[in-house]
């Protein structure tokens, strides 16, 4: 059994694409961490999804290994003990690719294909296209022409071209390219089933795909001796080495770039439902990667961010720019904003101010297990906008992300020891709002605050309803197309940014929705940002209304002046 640095070794020998250009991982990372390792990899996992896992477990827990003996070497003997049940390893049965066009997700497909058919016994590859014509073409494409470059495997390997086959008497193993209309996609056994632009593919189809893979499953020695099917008898060692024999499935990989949701559940939405689902719900037994940045090192980015900047602020395109350029599952017309408007607001030289003179408001979003707990300050900025709040900037972005604390939740006292670090130093701190919404230990923050802190008098739960988010988005929206908000050039904010997708409630009123998830809003520190947008407008509000009085009141007084005619010298007119 060949490991992932023999097969990418073999390949950075072996393969050349059609340009002649030799296969590398150099600047692509990916191809190891995310594909080659995890296609027939392992993942530790928590033995009891009931039980918190130590501080140990929780820091291995997720990974992948190459083999099953790596990842048990992994969390041996590391556990603490407590409550925590340890970790158990499963079988990456599913791996699933989305990734950006010209990623290199074929080639490199092609390149992992020929490895194992020339370095793994009786392997059966079913590679997966939507139609008969694209199938020949990347067959031909991506590894006729491949093996036509090399002599040695060449002599090693049979090419049937005209019905997509490829065999390797040596191994025994075989290659098969079919196209969903395939009349025998549902047959014979196979140890892979690759999928090529899986968006492309419809369900059912996909679906008649898997039961391909049911029946392969056995044991193998992990030098490559022996492999058995799974039987009664099935030895427990090999009989050539004595080396503990190790399972072995048949896998699945599923590749595809995002695409144009039709929204009817029709045959080919099942792809962004399965990355929808396994963002919010991750399995053993699957792997997913997704990125919405150029991954291929060969592509230029000054094209790409010509188009995105040109197409993207078209109404007519930029649902296809977000798809095609961004990686971004969208339907047609509901995307809040695009990245050229991101990009106009976003100034670089803004960094996390320890302290800040300048009249602000804060937004703290709440969490406790699964999305991000947030911290997000706006300042007004005075000398750029006559107006009050007309112009404002993000002064400081804290991120909490319970997955990555102990145990898995968020710690309020930790939350509390920041705020009473940070608010101190921001003296015009206008507002200081906590989601109070649905978690307890916000509403008790709050109530500490008030009681025991000297910046109490600023703080109070927010618990507003649908009317203020949608003004809070709104007034966000409108601020970023008005370029009147300045954004520091934070990850996470510009991912929830790209991501948000608005609709039409039953109202008829516009909403927004998490591109990621559609069913909730996981936009947690857009959402932050967005309500620090809200508090600004209130306090620009109650700004103009104040003026509005002094100058009312300095007006009717230089009237009261001009009008009075005093009958003695001593009455004082500031004290009328």
């Amino acid at each position: 059994m060949a490991s992932v640095d023999e097969r990418i070794a073999f390949a950075e020998a072996n393969i050349k694409d059609k340009s002649g250009k030799r296969f590398s991982v150099k600047g692509r990372d990916w191809i190891r961490d995310e594909f080659y390792t995890p296609v027939d990899g392992w993942k530790t996992w928590p033995a009891s999804e009931d039980n918190p896992l130590c501080d140990a477990c929780a820091t291995l827990a997720n990974q992948i290994h190459e083999t099953r003996q790596q990842a048990r070497e992994a969390f041996a003997g590391k556990c603490t003990g407590g409550e925590c049940k340890g970790l158990t390893v499963q079988p990456v049965l599913i791996t699933v690719l989305c990734l950006p066009r010209r990623s290199g997700k074929t080639f490199n497909t092609a390149a992992f294909a020929l490895s194992l058919l020339l370095q793994e016994k009786h392997k059966r590859i079913a590679f997966i296209c939507s139609s008969e014509d694209q199938m020949r073409a990347l067959v031909r494409e991506n590894h006729s022409t491949i093996i036509e470059q090399n002599k040695k495997m060449k002599a090693a390997l049979q090419v049937f071209e005209h019905r997509g086959e490829i065999r390797c008497a040596k191994t025994k193993s075989m290659f098969e390219g079919m196209s969903t209309s395939h009349g025998s996609i549902t047959g014979r056994g196979r140890t892979h089933v690759i999928v090529d632009e899986a968006r492309d593919v419809p369900a059912r189809s996909m679906m008649s795909l898997l039961p391909s893979v049911y029946e392969s499953n056995g044991v193998q020695c992990p030098r490559g001796h022996v492999q058995s099917p799974n039987t009664l008898e099935a030895p427990t060692h090999c009989p050539v080495c004595r080396s503990e024999l190790e399972p072995w499935y048949g896998r699945i990989l599923l590749m595809s770039s995002a695409g144009i949701i039709e929204g009817t559940g029709g045959e080919k939405d099942w792809f962004p439902e399965l990355v929808e689902h396994l963002r919010a719900n991750p399995q053993p037994n699957v792997h997913l990667y997704e990125s919405q940045q150029i991954i291929n090192p060969d592509v230029s980015e000054v094209i790409t961010n010509t188009v995105e900047t040109v197409f993207g602020s078209l109404e007519s395109t930029r649902s296809y720019v977000a798809v095609e350029v961004g990686n971004q599952f969208t339907r047609k017309g509901e995307n809040l904003l695009v990245k050229p408007q991101i990009d106009a607001v976003v100034d670089t030289k803004l960094r996390n101010r320890l302290e800040c003179d300048a009249p602000c408001v804060a937004f703290l979003d709440t969490s406790k297990s699964n999305d991000l707990t947030s911290l997000v300050i706006v300042s007004e900025v005075a000398e750029r906008q006559a107006d009050p709040w007309g112009f404002i900037q993000v002064e400081r972005i804290d991120i909490w992300d319970p997955k990555k604390l102990p145990g898995g939740v968020i710690n309020p006292a930790e939350v509390l020891d920041h705020l009473d670090t940070v608010i101190p130093l921001y003296p015009n701190m206008k507002a200081l709002r906590v989601d109070s919404r649905v978690m307890p230990w916000a509403i008790a923050l709050v109530k500490k605050v008030k009681r025991e802190r000297t910046y109490g008098r600023i703080i109070d739960g927010w618990n507003k309803g649908k009317a203020e988010r949608k003004s809070s988005w709104a007034l966000l929206h409108q601020r970023i197309l008005s370029k009147t908000i300045a954004i520091p050039n934070n990850a996470t904010l510009r991912k929830e940014l790209l991501n948000v997708r608005r609709i039409t409630d039953l109202d008829g009123q516009m909403d927004i929705r998490d591109g990621t998830n559609r069913k909730v809003r996981h936009v947690d520190v857009a959402e932050a940002l967005s309500v620090c947008c809200y508090l600004a407008h209130l306090e620009s509000l109650q700004s103009r209304t104040s003026l509005a009085a002094t100058i009312q009141d300095t007006r009717a007084r230089d009237i009261l002046k001009s009008l009075y005619r005093p009958v003695r010298d001593s009455i004082d007119l500031d004290k009328f």
